[in-house]
C-alpha cells in the first residue's frame, strides 16, 4: 500500500500502535467504527503538506548476497552509528 501511495504521488504513514487499550477505544469512537470490530494497525493516506526530505539509499550491491553471507559486507553496530551520524552533518 505504501509503494501504490507514493506511486499516485500521495503521502502515508504506518501506524501500528492503534491496538493499544487506550488509543483504540478513542479511533474506534473518532471514526465510527463499530464495537465488534478491531483495529490492529492503520494507515494515514494524503497529500503531503511539504514534500519528503531526500533519502539516504546504500548502493544494491553493498546489500545483495549471492549463496552466502558475505562477511566484507558486514557492519558493527557502531558502524552503522558512525554512518547514522555522518548523515547528520
Amino acid at each position: 500500500m505504501t509503494l501504490a501511495a507514493t506511486t499516485l504521488g500521495l503521502g502515508c504513514q504506518w501506524t501500528t500502535a492503534a491496538s493499544g487499550p487506550y488509543v483504540m477505544p478513542l479511533i474506534m469512537e473518532l471514526l465510527g467504527i463499530p464495537d465488534d470490530l478491531v483495529v490492529y494497525d492503520m494507515m494515514a493516506l494524503g497529500y503531503a503538506a511539504a514534500p519528503p526530505k531526500p533519502r539516504i539509499v546504500r548502493e544494491r550491491a553493498e546489500l545483495t548476497h549471492y549463496e552466502s553471507y558475505d562477511m566484507t559486507k558486514y557492519r558493527t553496530d557502531e558502524q552503522v552509528r558512525e554512518f547514522l551520524r555522518s548523515l547528520r552533518k
